[in-house]
Order: structure tokens, then sequence, then C-alpha cells
């Protein structure tokens, strides 16, 4: 017994859960790809698996360049890993930011069994862990649905869109205010990427709408910009229902 290993958790951390199909690529991918996996996870609906972050925010939380996380996302594509939706300024023609959709279940395995223990072994948790957050902060499932009571219009309202699209809108309206918080301004490049991912966005939530009410002119001609107070979800949901509110009566 003298030679047996233990193993004590102290605490617990937030953490990002990496499928092991993935974790198993070998030299299919490289280690910085499936790091900025789990990583883009740490940003991602639990349900869904989409998020938002900005080039510049994943280089700077993996330490590496822009132009890096560029490579790492294409041998994810490629790898059928990560799903991107690449957005264009309707402004410049530019490509300006990207909506991620991480692949979490194997291509072609329509079922994922564990491997035979005799000649595979794994561990197997004492205790259930919590699922990854949606962000880098904590926001617990009550919270979520309280935060969709509080942010959603009436049923009935014209426009209204579904408890999911809402949810990602104001997610992507509390980035931009998380970068305004950390000093950016709102006309910076970045931040700028981030609120035309929101315009787009909106854009696919709303269909004609978009176009047919105040919408467009509102988002496209800079008319209407937020502050750092939107880095609270609960000021962000505010300020989803403001735009959306005056959209429909300019």
């Amino acid at each position: 017994m003298d030679n047996v290993s233990t193993l004590e958790i102290k605490g617990f951390t937030p953490y990002a859960q990496i499928p092991r199909w993935i974790l198993r690529a070998g030299d299919k991918l490289s280690h910085g790809a499936v790091r900025l996996y789990g990583v883009i996870m740490t940003y991602a609906d639990n349900s869904t698996r989409a998020a938002f972050p900005s080039r510049e925010k994943l280089a700077e939380d993996l330490g590496v360049t822009p132009r890096s996380i560029s490579t790492y996302t294409k041998e994810l594509e490629d790898f059928k890993a990560l799903e991107v939706t690449r957005r264009r300024n309707k402004k410049t023609g530019n490509f300006y930011a990207n909506h991620y959709v991480l692949v979490f279940t194997e291509p072609g395995a329509e079922i994922c069994t564990p491997p035979d223990e005799a000649d595979d072994p794994i561990t197997r948790p004492t205790t259930k862990l919590d699922p990854p957050s949606f962000t880098s902060e904590d926001e617990s499932s009550n919270d979520i649905k309280e935060l969709h009571a509080q942010t959603s219009l009436p049923h009935d309202t014209k426009g209204s869109i579904t408890p999911k699209q809402r949810y990602e809108l104001r997610s992507v309206i509390k980035e931009v205010g998380v970068q305004l918080k950390n000093g950016k301004k709102f006309y910076d490049d970045d931040v700028q990427d981030t609120w035309w991912t929101f315009i787009g966005m909106m854009e696919d939530a709303f269909k004609d709408d978009f176009d047919n009410t105040g919408m467009a002119d509102l988002l496209h001609n800079g008319k209407w910009t937020v502050s750092a107070k939107v880095a609270d979800p609960y000021e962000a949901g505010k300020e989803l229902n403001k735009i959306i509110a005056t959209s429909y009566t300019t």
C-alpha cells in the first residue's frame, strides 16, 4: 500500500469540457488547437455550444497572436470539431467577427460508447461536477432563468424573438460592456468587431423586420452606442429591450 498514490481536490473552479476524441487526436491537431477548443468552451452556451469571443480576446487568453488563433481555428474546422460563421461588415465589406459552434459529439459516431475497461481503463469522478459556465463569470441556471424573465418582452410584442436568441444577443452586448469596462473605447477596432457581431445577429434574428423597422438605420449608421454598464447581464438585457422598442417606434 505504500506505493499507492492518492489525489485530493481542494475547492472548486469553473472548468471547460474537451471531448476525448479531440484530446486523443494525436498529430491531427496541434496543442494550440486543442487549447483553443477549451478556451472557446469557457464562453460557450451550455446547450447550443455557441460562442462569440473576439479573435483578440482568444489570443489574449491563450497568450498568442491573433494570426495563431486563425491557424488553430482552421485546424479545428478541418477536423470538424468547430463550425465557424464569419460575419461581414456591410459598410466596409470586410469580415469582422466570428460566430463559433463547438462540435461535441465525434463526427460519424452515432453512439459514443465507453472503451473496454480491460484494455483502456478509465477513472470516474466520485462526485458530480458542475457543467461549464457560459462565460468566465459564473451564472447559475436559476440566474439565467431569472434573467430570461427580466429581459423578455411580452409574447405578443411585434418582432419578439426566442429566449435562446435573446440570451445570445444579450451575451454579446455584455461582451461589449466588458471590453469597455476594461478600458477600451467604443470605436476601437476590437470593440467594433464585437458590436458588429451583435448587429449581424440582430439581422439574423429579426430578418425582414430588421430592414422594415428603424433597426437597420439605428444600428448600421452608428446612432446607437452602449456604455460599460452593460457588462452587467441585467443591464445588457435592458439595453437589448431598449434597442428593440426604439426600432419599432422610429
